[in-house]
């Protein structure tokens, strides 16, 4: 099950969802933080789900033992420390 956002700031995602951003984001905004953090992300911070955080997103997973899913979901974001 996918959730499309289309505003800002949410911070809720439910526990069976995948998270896909259509706008800016601070969920999205916070993973591209941390993904930095652990040398997966070289952009800026701009709380948009494009082609620079998706592939973090993927590498990240594939690093970590995590299903390899372009997405964030609570399984990311546990393992990232922000949930």
């Amino acid at each position: 099950m996918d959730i499309l956002v289309a505003w800002t700031h949410v911070r809720y995602i439910p526990a069976e969802a995948t998270y896909n951003s259509v706008g800016r984001d601070a969920t999205v905004r916070a993973v591209q933080r941390a993904l930095e953090r652990h040398g997966y992300y070289v952009a800026l911070h701009t709380g948009e789900f494009g082609f620079d955080t998706r592939r973090a997103v993927r590498r990240y997973r594939r690093d970590h033992g995590l299903r390899v899913i372009g997405k964030i979901d609570h399984e990311l974001l546990r393992s990232l420390g922000i949930r």
